[in-house]
């Protein structure tokens, strides 16, 4: 697609964890929604309308669970009309057109994705087991992997062939076997599918975004714009966000993952 959100990509080889909230004013009963990042869905006044976030004032929200969810390291996005999509997109098979308004509610989104050492807190709670580990394999771009793990994948994405099967990887072990996390506690949590990020929101009291939150969030507050600071790419030849930087797909000069 011609915008791209860079500062938001999911990262090479899988999805990644951020957790999201939308709320009125007064109460915050407790919802969750099946979709990734995790937010909160909003209640509804006496009019059977959805409240508004005008005068948000309190540090945590209250829910019918009786659990207080902590909006540390989150960030409130006021209610808003914002152009989704493109009338010009780079890659037609991702759907991104036609332009259109959309509106949204107020809701609070985490400011970072979720880290290993965030997800591990939700692992030794719950001894949640992820589909990865079920499956004792997922996908990783091919650069990334030792010789040794390299020589046993057999199976490649015959559309992306630089994308193969890895027996044993997991988020404890992102690049196989013979990878671990050890150095990496702060960088965003990888190997997670659909299910297991819905099983963290709800650990959290919290939802996946919507896909207009999302989008919304990842534009910061441009309008027709390639990047979410503009469009150029490495404004002052600097990189404004972990994308690829290098020969596609052959080797990449920057940080494997964001920390």
């Amino acid at each position: 697609m011609k915008f791209v959100f860079s500062l938001f990509l999911i990262i090479y080889w899988t999805m990644l964890i951020v957790c999201a909230q939308v709320c009125n004013h007064e109460e915050f009963k407790y919802s969750t929604q099946d979709s990734f990042t995790c937010n909160l869905k909003r209640t509804n006044n006496k009019h059977g309308e959805e409240d508004d976030i005008s005068n948000l004032k309190s540090n945590s929200l209250l829910f019918a669970s009786d659990n207080h969810v902590s909006i540390e390291n989150m960030i409130l996005l006021n209610s808003s009309q914002f152009i989704m999509g493109t009338d010009e997109p780079f890659f037609v098979a991702d759907g991104e057109s036609p332009e259109r308004l959309i509106s949204l509610k107020a809701f609070y989104m985490d400011i970072s994705e979720v880290s290993n050492e965030q997800f591990e807190k939700f692992i030794m709670a719950t001894n949640y087991v992820t589909d990865a580990e079920k499956f004792q394999t997922s996908f990783v771009i091919e650069t990334l992997l030792s010789d040794i793990i390299k020589q046993e994948s057999e199976f490649a994405v015959a559309s992306a062939p630089w994308w193969v099967q890895v027996k044993n990887a997991t988020w404890r072990h992102p690049e196989g076997a013979d990878s671990h996390i050890k150095s990496r506690y702060n960088h965003p949590v990888v190997h997670v599918s659909w299910n297991d990020a819905v099983a963290y929101c709800k650990w959290q009291n919290k939802r996946l975004p919507t896909e207009a939150e999302w989008e919304y969030a990842c534009r910061g507050g441009l309008k027709r714009r390639l990047y979410s600071w503009g469009n150029n790419l490495t404004p002052n030849s600097k990189h404004y966000a972990n994308t690829w930087q290098g020969k596609f797909p052959l080797y990449d000069t920057g940080i494997k993952t964001c920390p």
